[in-house]
């Protein structure tokens, strides 16, 4: 048996970044269009420092910017705009 030899050389040369999954809950039924993330949160919730960071898509970042939300950890409730920054994910 002989090994073939291939040419991974091409691959570099390849412009394509996956398509990263909106990680908001119910994103199928409440963000229209199903898109893929095009933003990223991070922050700490005011109330217990927990660290937050996730990925949304464009419906779901004009949802959620305008929110408020609780904290999974402590249960505390806080402006979604105030509490976490919003960058856009930068593509290749």
């Amino acid at each position: 048996m002989t090994a073939t030899l291939v040419d991974t050389d091409v691959l570099t040369d390849l412009d394509f970044m996956p398509a990263l999954p909106c990680e908001l809950g119910a994103h199928d039924i409440k963000c229209p269009g199903n898109l893929p993330a095009a933003w990223r949160v991070f922050g700490n919730c005011p109330g217990c420092h927990r660290r937050v960071d996730f990925l949304v898509c464009e419906p779901g970042r004009r949802r959620k910017v305008e929110d408020w939300t609780g904290c999974e950890s402590c249960g505390h409730c806080h402006s979604w705009r105030d509490a976490y920054t919003v960058i856009p994910i930068e593509g290749p």
